[in-house]
């Protein structure tokens, strides 16, 4: 990788998978930051820039989409990764409605994983390079892909 390493941040309450997660992205040369909750999440967002988040769906009462819900209002520039176990239509929608940039449903393969995280921050580097503006103060609005 090129310059400093991409940093993701992962938000699951599942201890022992955000672990697993955490490694296999470390190995991969990315920089990764753990949050339990939510609330956590959020606060690490404010306070640090990142390139990714992961999020799973199901994180007790702050879910995955109040996590994207304030991600967009707050009008934080980063992708998103929607993680989910359930068959709900809600992450479905969530996608569709262009509020994630990508949704995979647990359990995750490593090379699933790895490449998806690899296509979203080669995205990102792309918009970069192309003199698209990514900045915190004026993000472009989220909107439904086609």
């Amino acid at each position: 990788m090129k310059g400093h390493p991409r940093r993701i941040l992962i938000i699951d309450d599942d201890v022992a998978f955000s672990s697993s997660l955490q490694k296999i992205l470390s190995k991969a040369g990315y920089e990764t930051v753990l949050a339990d909750s939510g609330e956590q999440g959020l606060q690490l967002l404010t306070s640090r820039m990142f390139d990714l988040v992961i999020t799973d769906f199901r994180l007790g009462s702050f879910s995955g989409l109040d996590v994207i819900s304030c991600i967009q209002n707050q009008k934080i520039p980063v992708k998103i990764l929607l993680l989910t176990a359930f068959g709900d239509e809600k992450p479905s929608k969530a996608t569709e409605q262009g509020a994630v940039d990508a949704r995979l449903s647990k359990p995750v393969k490593r090379d699933e994983i790895l490449g998806r995280v690899s296509l979203l921050l080669s995205e990102e580097s792309a918009k970069r390079s192309e003199g698209e503006p990514v900045s915190s103060e004026s993000p472009a609005p989220r909107t439904a892909r086609s």
